[in-house]
């Protein structure tokens, strides 16, 4: 029985696997050529690409759901991981300007933007910025951590 509960996992995986592959080919695989030739059966591919990868996504989440419900306590610091990525995007967001649009407008530039797009442009650099800091941090920290053992 332990084996039909591995088999089906992977192929849970697989199944996913297989359509963010197949979503990324009909999003990304495309020649400068054939997108002239006829846009519309690209624009059609590329939909197809984004749904899958959707659905490759919401399976994703169907997945962590599950294995949150059925061990909840060896997953209370994934939720705290997930509190933290929240909470420093918020911060991101609280940190970030709206100025993008009438920056780039200064130089000539017709953005074609929005001030909230640029604000959560920027809100996501921030974001990753900081989560960058804290990884290369907590390396430092556990190398000097392992030195003093």
């Amino acid at each position: 029985m332990k084996n039909t509960g591995k088999i089906i996992r992977y192929a849970y995986y697989g199944i996913i696997a297989l359509l963010v592959v197949i979503g990324f080919v009909k999003i990304f695989g495309h020649t400068t050529e054939e997108i002239e030739a006829d846009n519309s059966i690209v624009n059609l591919l590329m939909n197809q690409g984004v749904a899958y990868s959707y659905i490759a996504a919401g399976l994703v989440l169907v997945l962590a759901i599950i294995g949150l419900i059925t061990h909840f306590k060896q997953s209370i610091w994934t939720l705290v991981g997930i509190g933290v990525l929240v909470a420093v995007f918020f911060i991101a967001v609280s940190m970030s300007s709206s100025g993008g649009p009438e920056f780039l407008e200064s130089f000539g530039h017709d953005a074609g933007i929005t001030a909230g797009e640029s604000k959560y442009s920027e809100a996501g650099l921030r974001t990753m910025f900081i989560l960058g800091g804290m990884a290369i941090f907590g390396a430092i920290a556990s190398g000097v951590k392992g030195l003093f053992e």
